[in-house]
């Protein structure tokens, strides 16, 4: 192995264990989206040498085809800012403000990912609006924003799934 990526490990190897799994899933998400971009060759059936000739030169023979391309797989969504997603993580996880109500600290969080869902922009708005309906066991986001109660969960989703009203209106002002 050479220097520079024994360096690397071993840098990996010092963060902490949930930002080395965040820092893996953008990886992966970003690598799966490389894979699922390039076209796809789909190969017919080639003929045999007993096969007549074409009847003319812009038929194939009988039995050959010309190589079709399969349109690529739907793009993924596209993968949210780690650093945004820390900032997420961390407003969710935020305890109580010393004298601060419980329903105060919960309207602060609501007021404080509110500011953040306005900075997306619409695709990344929609792809977090999927992500947090429904919620794989492994994403750490989606099932701490579960905890939320029904009505201010409905009020945030509610709000991502307005970003395109919100960017038009932008662009409008």
């Amino acid at each position: 192995m050479s220097a520079r990526l024994v360096d690397l490990i071993a840098a990996l190897r010092a963060l902490p264990e949930e930002a080395r799994r965040d820092l893996a899933r953008a990886a992966l998400t970003q690598l799966s989206e490389l894979a699922c971009s390039a076209p796809r060759v789909v190969f017919r059936p080639v003929g045999r040498l007993s096969d007549p000739a074409p009847s003319s030169i812009y038929e194939p023979a009988a039995g050959l085809a010309a190589p079709r391309v399969a349109p690529p797989p739907p793009p993924l969504d596209p993968p949210l800012d780690p650093l945004l997603e820390a900032r997420m993580l961390a407003i969710l996880d935020s305890p109580a403000q010393p004298g601060e109500p419980i329903d105060l600290a919960f309207r602060r969080k609501e007021l404080e990912l509110t500011q953040l869902f306005g900075r997306l922009d619409v695709l990344a708005a929609r792809a977090l609006h999927r992500r947090l309906v429904s919620p794989s066991a492994r994403d750490a986001l989606a099932n701490r924003f579960s905890r939320f109660v029904a009505e201010r969960r409905a009020r945030l989703l509610a709000f991502l799934g307005d970003a395109r009203r919100r960017e038009a209106l932008r662009k409008a002002a």
